[in-house]
C-alpha cells in the first residue's frame, strides 16, 4: 500500500512539474542586441506571444542595456534600458523602457552578484516595455529627425 501511496505522489509532482514548465514557456522566438551582463535568458519569460507575432526575431531585436555602478559612498546601483531595434543594428532605441535601483547600503558585489543585480533592473525594464502598445514600442529615427509624429 505505502509503494503505491508513492507511486501516487510521484504522479502528482511530475504532473504539476510539467504544469509549472509549461506556463513558463517562451512565448516565441525573439533576438536580443545586448550590452552589459544582462542576458536574454533573464528576460524570456518576460516576452509574450503577442510581442513575439508582431516584432518577428528575423527582423526586430529587444535591445538591451544594463549596468552595475557603485556610489561615491559605495552603494550598489543597477540601471536598464529595453526597447525595440531593427535586427542586427544595435541602434539604441529612439522609445526606450528604463528602470533603475539602488541597494541602501555600501557593499561590493561579486561578478556573479552583479549579473544577478543586473538582470533585476533588465526585468523592470523588459516588463515596462510590454506593459505598452505594441505600436508604441518602436519609433522610426528618420519619423522622429522629420518631426512626424
Amino acid at each position: 500500500m505505502r509503494t503505491l501511496q508513492n507511486l501516487i505522489s510521484l504522479r502528482h509532482a511530475a504532473v504539476a512539474a510539467a504544469l509549472l514548465v509549461a506556463s513558463h514557456a517562451q512565448a516565441g522566438r525573439f533576438s536580443t542586441a545586448e550590452f552589459g551582463p544582462a542576458r536574454a535568458d533573464d528576460i524570456v519569460d518576460l516576452v509574450t506571444e503577442a510581442f513575439t507575432q508582431h516584432f518577428p526575431h528575423d527582423r526586430w531585436s529587444i535591445f538591451l542595456y544594463s549596468s552595475v555602478t557603485y556610489t561615491t559612498k559605495g552603494q550598489p546601483h543597477c540601471y536598464a534600458i529595453a526597447g525595440v531595434t531593427p535586427k542586427g543594428q544595435g541602434r539604441f532605441p529612439v522609445k526606450s523602457y528604463s528602470s533603475h535601483t539602488q541597494r541602501g547600503e555600501s557593499q561590493s558585489l561579486t561578478p556573479g552578484e552583479q549579473r544577478e543585480f543586473a538582470a533585476v533592473c533588465a526585468r523592470r525594464a523588459v516588463q515596462n516595455l510590454m506593459s505598452d502598445e505594441l505600436d508604441e514600442m518602436y519609433v522610426d529615427p528618420k519619423t522622429m529627425r522629420a518631426g512626424k509624429p
